[in-house]
């Protein structure tokens, strides 16, 4: 009797102690959730204190201007040159939504780019991090869904961005890619 009484015991304890490892489990998880979300959060306020920081580059992200580095061509009828134009310096070419112009200035076309960069990995983290969270918290669609349709409709916004995107595709991960596709592709 006093056997059994010890094993009846024994397996209580052994059941308390693996609901208190999952609990604990559980705990760990949400808090992981959490810090995840935390550190998105923390990555986006950097880039938005970059373009608070450059007001006037914010339009290539969020108001579909365009700046592409085109190079300027002499003209050869005016020049006298040969008939083929010639390269003789890089110009910019700045466009809104409706008209464009060019520029001599490299700063703002290489800021662009920067901030650029910068907004692309940001993205394509966002997007590996809301892969964790989807397998390991899937209560918190709403939050993916809304980091997703914000990034889809940045890219959307930014004529930029996708031709960044299309230079160095391979450089993200498969499911950043999917979404920047489809984004780029429904203007």
């Amino acid at each position: 009797m006093y056997k059994r009484v010890l094993d009846t015991i024994t397996l209580l304890v052994v059941i308390v102690g693996l609901y208190f490892t999952w609990d604990q489990a559980h705990q760990f998880n949400r808090a992981q959730n959490l810090t995840n979300w935390i550190d998105l959060l923390g990555h986006q306020l950097e880039v938005d204190k970059v373009l608070v920081d450059n007001p006037g580059l914010r339009k290539y992200f969020v108001d579909k201007a365009d700046i592409t580095k085109i190079p300027e061509i002499k003209d050869s009828v005016a020049t006298g040159n040969a008939t083929k134009g010639t390269v003789t310096k890089d110009t910019f070419k700045k466009c809104n939504t409706t008209e464009c112009t060019t520029t001599e200035d490299p700063g703002e076309f290489d800021k662009v780019t920067a901030i650029g960069d910068l907004m692309l990995d940001h993205f394509d983290n966002v997007m590996s991090r809301l892969e964790y969270n989807e397998i390991n918290n899937p209560e918190d669609s709403e939050q993916r869904e809304a980091w997703r349709l914000y990034i889809e409709s940045t890219l959307k916004s930014s004529p930029v961005l996708c031709r960044m995107l299309q230079k160095n595709m391979t450089s993200y991960t498969k499911r950043f890619q999917c979404l920047a596709r489809n984004a780029c592709t429904k203007k």
